[in-house]
């Protein structure tokens, strides 16, 4: 699929102009020294696994989606401190929802457990567009997790984290 038919898709679904979707999807990348742009496919949530893993649809095919850059107390395994809340947010977020999923060509497209690596971006109205991964961590939800190597948004997803912490939002204030 071309850059053309996703950026149609999205004006379809956002009910955006087609200037300000491209406008969204430059300032995600602009900065960047390598090309971190990525697909942007549209995504039906059907389950939510766990905080920072998902199970939806795109075009028919049934997916588990491993969100980029965050990682979520576990719940299974050995529950860990906030890992029910990380998961009921989560649940409570996106079951049902449409989203945009974005690969991150720096990072692989599968991970060891097949499931595919994203970001999960939110349409939540004209004009706003909220990256799903950075909320997570803005909340004390999730931490920032590099697992092999830098990717898009490592920068802003450790600032917030430090912004997290400092104010003792979520997980920050309820585990020491």
């Amino acid at each position: 699929m071309t850059y053309k038919y996703i950026l149609i898709g999205l004006l379809v679904l956002t009910a955006c102009t087609e200037s300000q979707v491209k406008s969204y999807l430059t300032e995600q990348i602009k900065d960047s020294q390598v090309d971190y742009s990525g697909t942007v496919q549209d995504f039906k949530i059907t389950r939510v696994v766990d905080g920072d893993t998902v199970e939806g649809e795109i075009e028919g095919v049934v997916e588990k989606i491993r969100l980029i850059g965050v990682d979520t107390p576990e719940v299974f395994g050995g529950e860990e401190c906030y890992g029910k809340e990380s998961s009921e947010y989560t649940r409570e977020r996106l079951t049902g929802k449409t989203v945009y999923i974005e690969s991150d060509n720096s990072q692989e497209n599968r991970d060891k457990y097949d499931r595919l690596l994203r970001y999960i971006v939110i349409n939540n109205g004209p004009n706003n567009a909220s990256n799903f991964n950075r909320e997570l961590i803005i909340q004390g939800i999730a931490i920032e997790y590099t697992y092999d190597k830098p990717y898009k948004f490592q920068d802003e997803f450790r600032s917030a984290q430090a912004d997290a912490k400092t104010q003792q939002r979520g997980l920050w204030g309820a585990c020491n």
